[in-house]
């Protein structure tokens, strides 16, 4: 019974998805901030949020003039977001299509300069666990490896000392005897310990 839940648990654990990749920040000062309907206005708020100290009054007739009509949403410093793949590839280079992952708007989806997109610190910690357990796997094959090379080696070093201690055998047994006093056996013995620098 405990050997099946903790094979539930190892398979749960597995079987998890990766955490959330992307965070939002906010422009300097601000505590939410829109993601807009296009990248032409995600741009253009963004400027004005950083070039203009009355940007408040902007917002405010911004969120009137669109949140209300659903061309835009807010968020807060820190929710949590993903980037839609491939849109962000044909817009402006500077504006990231997003999708919020939590948050009041959870599942809305817009436009937002991408220097307010940062890395989420689970990504991170999640990236740094994967990253180790990648080198402990690379580690693993290369001392299994490492370990059989060496047994390949001892297993010839021993085979090595074998023969030649054998023709070690065949000399002290043959050194005195005349050629045509050595069995056909004898000669092939000796051909093969001289083959290998071992008569002797």
């Amino acid at each position: 019974m405990k050997i099946f839940i903790l094979l539930s648990l190892s398979f749960v654990c597995i079987a998890q998805d990766p955490p959330v990749k992307y965070k939002l920040n906010t422009p300097k000062n601000w505590n939410l901030w829109a993601i807009t309907g296009s990248p032409g206005e995600a741009l253009r708020i963004y400027g004005y949020a950083v070039r203009d100290s009355d940007g408040e009054t902007f917002l405010k007739d911004y969120l009137a003039n669109k949140i209300k009509n659903e061309e835009g949403f807010m968020y807060q410093s820190g929710d949590l977001a993903s980037r839609t793949p491939g849109v962000a590839d044909v817009a402006d280079s500077d504006t990231c299509h997003v999708k919020l992952i939590e948050g009041t708007n959870k599942g809305r989806e817009g436009w937002v300069h991408c220097s307010l997109l940062a890395i989420s610190a689970e990504w991170k910690a999640y990236s740094a666990k994967q990253e180790a357990i990648k080198r402990a796997a690379a580690k693993k094959v290369a001392d299994e490896k490492k370990k059989q090379q060496d047994e390949a080696a001892a297993q010839a070093e021993a085979k090595h000392r074998q023969i030649r201690a054998a023709c070690s055998v065949i000399y002290q047994n043959t050194i005195n005897k005349k050629v045509s006093d050595l069995t056909v056996r004898e000669e092939q013995q000796i051909n093969a310990c001289q083959a290998l620098g071992f008569y002797k």
